[in-house]
Parts: C-alpha cells; structure tokens; sequence
C-alpha cells in the first residue's frame, strides 16, 4: 500500500503585538539576558513574559510588568504551572506538579526552583512592582491542586 501526502495551504489573520519586540529588548536587557527563574543566559531561548497580561488594562509592555524567562518557564507560568512569586520573592509552583516524578526535567525545570529567589534585573527601580508580581497569585490559588493536573490528563 501506498500513502500519498497532498501539501495543504491555509490562510490564517491574526493579531500582532506590535510592542513585543521593543518589549522583549527592554525586559531581557534588564534581567541581564536571563531567566528570571532557573538563571538560564541563552537569550535566544528567553521570552519577556508579562506579569499582568497585555490584554488587561494594566497590563503594560514596560520593564516592571515583565519578566525574562525562559521557553519552559514561560509556558508554565502562562498556564499557572507556576503560579508567580511570593512576597517574599520565592517562586511558587504548582502543589500537583511538585509531586510528580517524571524525571529530570520536572525535578531540575520546576523543583529545584522552588528553592530559589526571583532573579532580580540590577537596578530595583526598573524590577517587577510587587503589586504586579502579587497580582497573579490569586488566579493561580483557584486554577491549581490536584484537581487542576486531573482535568489535564
């Protein structure tokens, strides 16, 4: 039997941020080019993650509403499998994962960061505002616990 693939085209419109790449600059630039989670400093593997999402009103593209983090940390954040940072600048991660054991990438991507302080860009006045980064916590306390990692299977 033989299988014949067709090449497929489809047009697709979407929006565009237009500020994300001046936002990006700013954001990696004041975190020195790393992850403001695991420290990683490949700068072509950072996002700049927005604390309180653009589509918020106080969701500005600015250096204090943002975060360089790296691909893995920013898609757990976005989907509350870190739930953002403490007042006391821990990093918070999702109860259900922290109790999984799927080898090293759970154990080093998310364990070990609990252990950790946010890393903070080097001048304190253009860091995250603790009412942003405290912003989030509420959202993820409602979407996390064991409950949460059920309805993902």
């Amino acid at each position: 039997m033989k299988l014949i693939l067709q090449a497929q085209v489809c047009y697709i419109r979407f929006l565009t941020r237009l500020h994300q790449q001046a936002f990006r600059a700013r954001v990696l630039k004041a975190y020195r080019s790393r992850c403001a989670f695991c420290r990683l400093r490949h700068a072509e593997l950072l996002d700049a993650a927005h604390i309180i999402p653009d589509r918020e009103a106080a969701g500005e593209p600015v250096v204090t509403n943002g975060l360089a983090l790296c691909k893995i940390h920013h898609a757990a954040y976005d989907r509350m499998f870190i739930g953002g940072v403490s007042p006391d600048y821990k990093i918070i991660v999702e109860p259900g994962l922290l109790r999984e054991e799927d080898g090293p990438c759970c154990a080093t991507a998310f364990k070990a960061c609990t252990a950790l302080n946010l890393f903070y860009p080097a001048s304190a006045k253009i860091g995250p505002t603790g009412t942003a980064l405290l912003s989030a916590l509420p959202n993820f306390a409602i979407n996390s616990g064991p409950a949460r990692l059920d309805r993902q299977r």
